[in-house]
């Protein structure tokens, strides 16, 4: 005998004046959604819908006849209605959610640490997959686009950005409950239970803190904007403490600075708000180098991100001390030739770390296809993307572009 499912009734979060007959249709849709009725399978009876739903009969009669209508269910017998066999809408697609790669965006970029390198994978993994892709701006998704997703039963769904405690989690856990594969990019707390791809950010902290205690520094310090909130500044933590720990070394604290960014009066990308910049990260560096320290001087900085790199040495070069020799400075995503910094400070970081964008798209992408092809255990499959360390030898600018 076939097992009867059961049809769970969803807390009504629609408008205040959605009337009873819409909640109907929407409960009958979202159990055709979730897969509490299939396709051929007769749906309860109009005495059952009114007991479950706490309509009255009419109600659900007329609610009934809409469906019929739409081509949703169809009348088999007097009493009984069935799910219309229809195929999937999305049936052999793949949503991508993310802001949108325009071929503007990657004119400009030589180096594959932005994020727009891995976006560019995906869409062109999924295509080269034989899948139909379909895109959808991050900053469009509404209740209702995610709602037509959910019904349209696409094979899959990639979200590549998640930051922790963002409504982009609260897409992940509706799709997935939806019993749609849903793959992500990053190791936030709130994304423990989905399959995800991960970039090792301990190993990444770590390579670069060897690398600057194996050019004599004993004394890095992070200086990182964001602080210990995000997963990956905790990951980088871990492995700056235990590359220290290897070499004997005391860590120093992480030093968390505000955000940085030009005054509202200052035109943005200009050598004013360079200026603006270098002063804000060197108010929380004079206690650590220049003649006003007031602890024992540092000889080396780990930066969040290449971008923050040139800030910090126009900020040593502010407090008497020169960066590249007395201080070294590593970055992080290997970008930093394409940054403008760079015109209004010659100092580039003698080391960042390659995360690998393009790899961890298309990483996404066959991720998602084995979930989908049923070749992956049960449970969650995490695949970690092993960074590298690029030395930039400490040349200059000018030399790099020989």
């Amino acid at each position: 005998m076939k097992r009867k499912r059961s049809l769970k009734v969803a807390d009504d979060n629609g408008p205040a004046n959605s009337s009873p007959r819409m909640a109907v249709i929407r409960a009958i849709k979202d159990w055709i959604a979730d897969g509490s009725l299939i396709p051929g399978e007769a749906l309860p009876s109009e005495r059952d819908l009114s007991t479950r739903l706490h309509v009255q009969r009419p109600t659900i009669r007329r609610a009934l006849q809409i469906l019929e209508t739409e081509g949703v269910v169809r009348t088999v017998s007097p009493k009984t209605r069935v799910v219309t066999q229809s195929k999937r809408l999305m049936e052999h697609s793949i949503v991508v959610i993310s802001p949108p790669v325009m071929p503007k965006d990657l004119a400009d970029k030589r180096e594959p640490g932005w994020s727009v390198m891995m976006l560019d994978a995906i869409n062109r993994g999924v295509v080269a997959a034989g899948y139909n892709l379909l895109v959808i701006h991050t900053d469009r998704v509404t209740p209702e686009h995610l709602d037509r997703v959910i019904s349209g039963r696409p094979s899959g769904v990639i979200i590549p950005e998640v930051e922790d405690e963002s409504e982009r989690f609260h897409w992940i856990e509706a799709i997935h409950a939806a019993g749609i594969h849903v793959v992500t990019f990053g190791d936030g707390d709130q994304l423990q239970a989905f399959d995800r791809v991960v970039s090792d950010h301990e190993a990444g902290s770590y390579m670069l803190t060897q690398l600057l205690i194996e050019r004599g520094c004993k004394r890095p310090l992070m200086l990182f904007t964001p602080g210990n909130s995000h997963y990956w500044v905790r990951q980088r933590r871990a492995g700056y403490e235990r590359a220290m720990s290897a070499a004997g070394l005391e860590p120093l604290p992480l030093i968390v600075c505000g955000p940085t960014s030009a005054p509202p009066n200052v035109e943005p990308d200009t050598p004013e708000a360079f200026d603006a910049i270098r002063r804000h990260y060197a108010g929380y560096l004079i206690d650590y180098i220049g003649p006003l320290a007031k602890n024992k001087p540092i000889d080396a900085i780990l930066a969040a991100s290449d971008g923050d790199t040139f800030g910090i040495a126009g900020a040593c070069r502010m407090l008497g001390v020169q960066p590249g020799k007395d201080v070294l400075i590593v970055g992080y995503d290997n970008y930093w030739r394409d940054c403008h910094e760079i015109d209004c400070e010659p100092s580039i970081p003698v080391a960042t770390i390659d995360q690998h964008n393009p790899r961890i798209g298309a990483e996404l992408v066959q991720l998602l296809i084995d979930r989908e092809s049923g070749s992956l255990p049960p449970g969650v499959v995490v695949r970690r993307v092993q960074p590298d360390l690029i030395r930039t030898d400490g040349k200059s600018e000018a030399e790099y572009r020989l």
